[in-house]
């Protein structure tokens, strides 16, 4: 398999370009940013929990746009597991209790059922294919 990306369109791009040097270019867009992690979980969390408490007291118009905003903001919350399992050890104290508490264990997901199994997807060994 050619491990060498191609981008087309252009004479200027028509040599590959391999995946090195894309990455080095990328490599700052990598960077983990607790600060970000802890606001946008938390705003997500917040928001979920109010809006499914407002789907459940308002009456039947404001209660329907409570829950799509509680669904959305809900499954934002949940799908930070996939950060988790990212996550180096010590790069995130305590966010890894603070999702169990607030999303994971509440919508029957806690952690370890996903970390450390997750990163099995992107062995090539176990699920490559051509």
């Amino acid at each position: 398999m050619n491990d060498a990306l191609h981008v087309g369109g252009d004479a200027m791009f028509d040599e590959p370009i391999a995946p090195a040097e894309v990455r080095k270019h990328l490599d700052g867009l990598f960077e983990q940013r607790p600060w970000i992690y802890w606001c946008d979980f938390t705003a997500c969390a917040i928001l979920g929990w109010a809006g499914l408490f407002g789907a459940a007291t308002f009456p039947l118009v404001p209660a329907v746009g409570a829950a799509l905003i509680a669904a959305f903001a809900l499954l934002r919350a949940v799908l930070f597991i996939h950060e988790l399992t990212h996550f180096r050890r010590g790069t995130m104290p305590g966010f890894t209790t603070a999702w169990n508490l607030l999303a994971g264990i509440p919508m029957c997901l806690p952690s370890f059922m996903y970390v450390g199994v997750h990163t099995e997807h992107h062995k090539r060994n176990i699920y490559g294919t051509i």
